[in-house]
């Protein structure tokens, strides 16, 4: 899952990310599918659309993703999770290590909910940017915390 090419590709850019975002986890997502839109349907979001997520369901995601356990049982992905965890601004956001894989996961679920709904739906691009930084909000924050929803 964590290893090749391509993901390894990405973690860095995942990585190169974080570290221009000055450790704020949460702005990740965002910056990534923005630089994926900006780039149209020559880049390589767009390619990794066609090849992989334009068939994406509920059930082959689970393999895609790792949902099964695989973020905290293959040696690729512990060590990207650890390199993400020490890339954090602890300062800032404070989060445990341990919750790291489960945060990478739920970011990647979103960020590629959002670009599957650019390419294949066509919605609107600020749209899905905006939705997509509701989400990691919300991730941030807690759904008992946000302003709006005061438990």
């Amino acid at each position: 899952m964590c290893s090749g090419g391509f993901r390894d590709g990405f973690q860095e850019k995942v990585l190169e990310a974080l570290k221009e975002e000055r450790g704020n986890p949460f702005a990740v997502p965002v910056k990534l599918l923005k630089a994926v839109m900006e780039k149209g349907e020559d880049g390589l979001g767009y390619k990794m659309y066609k090849n992989t997520l334009s068939d994406l369901n509920l059930v082959n995601q689970n393999h895609l993703f790792g949902i099964r356990g695989e973020w905290l049982q293959d040696e690729g992905c512990r060590n990207f999770c650890r390199r993400f965890y020490g890339c954090i601004d602890q300062k800032f956001y404070p989060v445990r290590e341990e919750i790291v894989p489960y945060f990478v996961e739920m970011a990647m679920v979103l960020g590629t909910k959002a670009l599957a709904l650019y390419y294949k739906n066509g919605a609107d691009r600020e749209q899905i940017l905006e939705v997509l930084e509701k989400e990691m909000s919300i991730l941030e924050t807690g759904v008992c915390k946000q302003p709006e929803n005061p438990c």
